[in-house]
């Protein structure tokens, strides 16, 4: 820890939201133009000094100003979490951009994704609290007329799935209540995610066996099941990776640059995830080595947790940029949208 007079501090991180600003090293001349510090071009100078001699700045040329180091940035990022707020405006604009909660939570949680790219102009990361397994208590198969048929799966808990499909044959030439006796005796009480295709291929081979359905009604039932079966889990909703691979920060970052070509969205943010463990509270930043994986030693990923019903299950959403990011902007922006998500969500935990 570093031990930094109140001087050094204001001095630091007026350096660094100069930097951010601007990009470029910044010099002790700067810092005495912009009139905050009621102290002597000498005094800035050797204050500068000692920060750089105990690294949190550092010169790339003899003749140049200075720059943040990565514990610098680290030191700023924590002090901007405790002391950063949104504007009032701001907040309402998000509870617009949000909608309510009369739209599906996946709904928000996209537009959560996209809000926090267009703000940022960076890369946003939203995933979703991971839902529990459902058991299945019921199979029912109702149909519509001669050609229409709606598959209904109804969960333990309650929860209701159910699909609209037309299998091309005539129904009423079927033996619907043998066939859902078939699949309520294979799978009522079985966990969605065990319900493979190699269980599925069996109980209609039964039913072929018995001659109580059509070769054309068994793609429908066994594509839904396996959809439900896909469903469970985290799900992910990421938005400007563009951004991020276009971003002028890594113009001479050319392995970085090439990590992020070779890899689709989902890939990328898959790699990403190995580093936002759950567990901590309040907004986290990771910079530089803090990332695990060394191609990403680059960027800067702001995060933090929101949770549904279960609090014991939480969700993440987040920024990944450059390290020199507006951290005074992001990091409430990241904060309240999370804090957003927790109250307006609570009490629904079924993302479809």
């Amino acid at each position: 820890m570093y031990d930094l007079t109140e001087r050094q501090r204001c001095l630091l991180f007026a350096l660094i939201e100069e930097h951010i600003a601007s990009g470029q090293a910044v010099a002790s001349s700067t810092l005495l133009e912009k009139g905050c510090f009621d102290i002597s071009s000498a005094t800035i100078r050797n204050e500068l000094a000692r920060l750089e001699s105990i690294g949190l700045l550092e010169k790339q040329h003899t003749s140049s100003g200075r720059l943040p180091t990565v514990e610098a940035l680290k030191l700023y990022a924590v002090d901007v979490a405790e002391h950063a707020q949104l504007e009032e405006r701001e907040k309402e604009q998000i509870n617009v951009a949000l909608g309510d909660i009369r739209h599906g939570i996946e709904e928000i949680l996209q537009r959560a994704s996209e809000y926090l790219s267009d703000e940022t102009e960076m890369m946003s990361l939203v995933v979703s609290p991971p839902e529990s397994p459902g058991i299945v208590e019921l199979i029912d198969l109702v149909p519509i007329g001669s050609q229409e048929l709606v598959i209904i799966v109804v969960m333990r808990d309650g929860h209701v799935e159910n699909e609209n499909v037309n299998p091309g044959v005539d129904l009423h030439n079927l033996n619907m209540e043998l066939l859902k006796h078939l699949l309520n005796s294979a799978l009522k009480g079985r966990q969605i995610p065990n319900i493979d295709s190699s269980l599925l291929d069996g109980i209609f081979q039964r039913a072929l066996a018995n001659n109580i359905y059509h070769e054309s009604i068994k793609k429908p039932i066994i594509s839904f099941l396996d959809r439900l079966r896909k469903s469970h889990g985290e799900k992910i909703f990421s938005h400007g990776l563009k951004r991020l691979i276009e971003n002028p920060e890594f113009i001479e970052t050319k392995s970085l640059r090439a990590f992020l070509k070779a890899r689709n969205e989902e890939a990328f943010v898959k790699n990403i995830l190995t580093d936002l463990t759950i567990g901590h509270s309040g907004v986290r930043v990771l910079i530089g080595r803090d990332n695990v994986l060394e191609d990403l030693q680059d960027l800067a990923v702001v995060f933090t947790n929101f949770s549904l019903a279960d609090e014991s299950e939480s969700g993440r959403i987040g920024v990944i940029g450059p390290a020199r990011m507006p951290y005074a902007r992001i990091i409430p922006l990241v904060d309240f949208i999370a804090e957003y998500l927790t109250k307006k969500l609570g009490g629904r935990i079924i993302l479809r």
